[in-house]
């Protein structure tokens, strides 16, 4: 037997269907910025991403909210940036781009070989999502996962290629 919910009478129907952001070129914000490791024990800095204007402003921000709701607190935009010897070239990509991005940042280690990577947080960054498929024993199911960063100014002049869906990726996404 099926149990009905104990708010059944105070609750409405939902109208909205879930509005589902497309693959696309966005502006977005630093929501945290935070040093992590990968599955390969490489150090990294991992960003919380969220659009910042437009149509999907908040988009991934309203999804975090949901799933803190229940119980869960993945963040659903994760970029992740090696900052190690091997991947410096990628790293300073990252750095020189926030600086074209906003103008009042400007990477400065103080002459030292350490660095706050919190001063990042609220930064806006421009952003390129693809489509991901994830495979589980009996779904799939498509995700947008951050694919190629470039300026603000790239993608509000709309200077930017969709990539092609990963299709075949097992996961948990």
């Amino acid at each position: 037997m099926l149990k009905i919910p104990a708010n059944w009478n105070e609750v409405s129907e939902t109208t909205a269907e879930p509005k589902r952001m497309p693959a696309g070129g966005y502006v977005c914000r630093i929501v945290k910025a935070f040093e992590s490791v990968n599955k390969y024990d490489e150090p990294c800095l991992t960003l919380y991403l969220d659009v910042d204007e437009g149509e999907f402003k908040n988009y991934f921000g309203e999804i975090y909210k949901r799933r803190l709701e229940r119980g869960s607190n993945r963040y659903p935009c994760v970029y992740s940036q090696r900052t190690d010897e091997f991947a410096a070239r990628k790293f300073k990509r990252l750095i020189k781009l926030l600086e074209r991005c906003n103008g009042d940042f400007s990477f400065d280690v103080d002459g030292g070989d350490v660095w706050d990577e919190r001063e990042i947080e609220n930064l806006k960054l421009g952003v390129v999502f693809g489509e991901k498929e994830l495979k589980r024993s009996n779904s799939v199911r498509t995700i947008l996962v951050p694919r190629l960063l470039k300026t603000v100014e790239q993608i509000r002049g709309g200077e930017f290629t969709v990539p092609e869906k990963i299709t075949g990726a097992v996961g948990n996404g």
